[in-house]
């Protein structure tokens, strides 16, 4: 496996794909809700499965709602998007017009973030496969409650998986909505990013 370290340029060019992936997905559920989202810059760290009790510990989410979706091809893994309980609650209020508290928001809660994950998750993965000009297929996408560490353990290989995750909130109607991608590739899928971001850094 790869060192875990980027280079400021790859870490710069890495940051720049996640902005347009997630630019494109935000206009889209700005569509959505009919109202203008806008977006953090997101902030990117990487780790092993090996640290990932500790990394997460510092994270501290142990109420989450998780969509998780498998993508497989010359890159293979899982993508996430999870959110605070709190965050999720005001993304399938905006969507479904239900009172936060309401016992019919939380029936369409798995249906709605499923939704949500769909578009940032397909939207983000699509423009790293255009990048690496490959093509990503995609599994039925999943949703899990619980802690970050339980979900995101339950979507690892311990043997080979690292760990990516990038941070970022976005405003809808004046809600602040947070939320993390978390990405776990395979040994070797990590491998071939480090190597696209290479031809990316040499055709700029």
């Amino acid at each position: 496996m790869s060192n875990l370290e980027f280079t400021k340029k790859q870490r710069d060019t890495l940051k720049e794909l996640f902005n347009v992936g997630i630019g494109r997905a935000a206009s889209n559920l700005s569509v959505m809700v009919g109202a203008r989202v806008e977006l953090t810059v997101p902030s990117l760290n990487v780790f092993s499965f090996h640290s990932l009790g500790v990394e997460l510990e510092g994270i501290g989410l142990d109420d989450i709602s998780a969509v998780s979706q498998p993508f497989s091809g010359p890159i293979a893994g899982t993508a996430m998007l999870v959110f605070p309980r709190a965050s999720a609650l005001k993304i399938v209020s905006l969507l479904v017009g239900e009172e936060s508290d309401s016992a019919k928001q939380e029936l369409k809660k798995s249906t709605t973030l499923i939704e949500v994950g769909n578009i940032f998750l397909n939207g983000i993965m699509g423009t790293i496969g255009n990048m690496m000009n490959v093509e990503i297929g995609y599994s039925i996408p999943t949703f899990k409650e619980g802690t970050l560490l339980e979900v995101v353990k339950d979507n690892s290989k311990p043997s080979s998986s690292v760990v990516f995750m990038v941070k970022a909130n976005f405003k809808v109607e004046r809600s602040i909505v947070e939320g993390d991608f978390v990405f776990l590739y395979d040994g070797s899928s990590f491998d071939k990013l480090f190597s696209a971001l290479d031809r990316v850094e040499r055709l700029a």
